[in-house]
């Protein structure tokens, strides 16, 4: 995976007051985890993305991507991570061959992602360049709306089948 780049907000050309992130489980609307995410909910609207859906011993939801949809790998940096989402907001989804299925959810745009985002990788147990539960990838997902990019939660070391 690729690191996120380092972006200057204000070349971005547009004024970064949230980040897009995708939510598949526990974090969606009317799952346990959303308390979470609720304070900072700028909208929510339905998405899907290729991949395939695990579940863990603990019974959590853990997706699986495609490796080539991966754009880049969080950092430590949340405004740096906003940035970028913006930046390549318009990316096409990739859909490989083979037995990926599409996995619904939700793509929300939470807004002070200074604040929400580091939550968020407390929650989902994600370290930027440590060792993590899960990882956090920018990657482009489907909506109504056409493709946007979004940040979500993936356990890439997952077997080839759930």
């Amino acid at each position: 995976m690729r690191p996120a780049q380092r972006v200057d907000m204000e070349s971005c050309g547009m004024p970064i007051n949230g980040i897009p992130l995708f939510f598949y489980g526990t974090l969606r609307t009317g799952e346990p985890g959303h308390a979470l995410v609720a304070p900072f909910l700028e909208s929510v609207k339905p998405a899907r993305i290729p991949g395939r859906l695990h579940r863990l011993p603990a019974g959590y939801p853990a997706l699986r991507i495609p490796p080539e949809a991966v754009l880049a790998e969080g950092t430590a940096d949340p405004l740096a991570d906003a940035a970028l989402a913006w930046v390549v907001r318009r990316a096409e989804v990739v859909t490989p061959p083979g037995d990926w299925t599409w996995v619904e959810g939700e793509l929300a745009v939470l807004r002070d992602p200074a604040h929400a985002l580091p939550r968020l990788d407390r929650y989902e147990e994600f370290e930027p360049g440590g060792p993590s539960l899960y990882q956090r990838v920018l990657a482009c997902v489907e909506t109504p709306l056409g493709p946007e990019a979004a940040w979500l939660y993936v356990k890439q070391d997952l077997p080839e089948q759930p």
